[in-house]
C-alpha cells in the first residue's frame, strides 16, 4: 500500500459539497475552500427547466441531481488534471449513486470507498477519525 496517495474525500449532499484532501494515508485532512459550493436557495424555475434531464417528479429533486452532476463535472475535471489520485465519496445513498454514475471512467476508477452517510457538518478531525474507521478490514 503507497501511504503517499494524495486523496479527496468528497462530503456532499443534494445541496452543498465539501472536499478535503489528505496529502498522506491517514494523515490530516484539510478543507479546500474554493471547492466549497452551496445552492441550497436555488430557484425551483431553474430547476424546473432542467427537470427533464433528471429521473425524478420534483423540482427540488431535479435540482439535487443536477448539483450532483455539475459536482460529478468538476470532480471530473480535477481527476483529468490529475489532482487527485484516489476518491472517497461521502454523501446519502441516492447522492452516491448519482455521482457514481455521473464521473467518467477517469474519476470513477479513482473511487477507493464510499460511505452512504450525511456527513456534511462534520469538520476534518471528525472525518479523519470516521475514514479510519472505514478503511480498517
Amino acid at each position: 500500500m503507497n501511504t503517499q496517495d494524495h486523496t479527496w474525500i468528497v462530503v456532499a449532499d443534494g445541496g452543498k459539497a465539501r472536499v478535503f484532501e489528505e496529502r498522506e494515508r491517514h494523515g490530516d485532512l484539510h478543507e479546500l475552500a474554493d471547492w466549497r459550493e452551496n445552492h441550497g436557495g436555488e430557484d425551483v424555475s431553474h430547476a424546473h427547466r432542467h427537470a427533464q434531464h433528471a429521473t425524478t417528479d420534483s423540482p427540488k429533486a431535479a435540482a439535487e441531481a443536477e448539483f450532483l452532476q455539475d459536482l460529478a463535472g468538476h470532480i471530473d475535471i480535477a481527476a483529468r488534471k490529475k489532482a487527485f489520485d484516489k476518491l472517497v465519496l461521502i454523501a446519502p445513498a441516492k447522492a452516491i449513486g448519482v455521482l457514481r454514475s455521473a464521473l467518467k471512467t477517469e474519476a470513477h476508477d479513482r473511487i477507493e470507498l464510499t460511505d452512504s452517510h450525511d456527513r456534511t457538518h462534520e469538520d476534518a478531525r471528525t472525518l479523519k477519525e470516521h475514514l479510519h474507521k472505514l478503511r480498517m478490514p
